[in-house]
């Protein structure tokens, strides 16, 4: 008997429209990554800021998380921003300045201190003082 290859029907695969994801104003946010800096120090906890608390601080858009905050951030506005403008003060040291994020962050003498990598901020942590003026 002669057999013949089974074929298979050609099937054109389903499209759909290719759509973009809608996209919102982006708010320059600096080293805390959109986080309100009152929440943060005064109950140690992220609590995403909202643009219609936020303020300008020295040509920074700061996001508070409410009324209140922004009252006590605006009093005090130096007490609740990361030290050196959130500057990685390990890379500054090293001539190669950087903006710190929370994801490698730390408090020392009450004052928030960001980094951009995790081994700058194991330096800053085995010897704060030689960063801090």
């Amino acid at each position: 008997p002669v057999t013949k290859p089974v074929t298979k029907p050609v099937t054109k695969p389903v499209t759909k429209p290719v759509t973009k994801p809608v996209t919102k104003p982006v708010i320059r946010r600096g080293g805390l990554g959109g986080k309100c800096p009152v929440a943060l120090r005064d109950q140690r906890k992220l609590v995403d800021g909202l643009p219609k608390f936020s303020v300008t601080h020295n040509g920074r858009v700061i996001l508070l998380s409410s009324a209140k905050a922004r009252a006590t951030f605006t009093a005090q506005p130096e007490a609740y921003l990361p030290a050196a403008d959130g500057m990685d003060l390990v890379s500054v040291d090293q001539r190669r300045p950087r903006l710190g994020t929370l994801d490698y962050a730390t408090w020392y003498r009450e004052r928030l201190y960001l980094f951009s990598t995790q081994s700058n901020l194991v330096e800053f942590r085995e010897q704060p003082e030689r960063y801090v003026r």
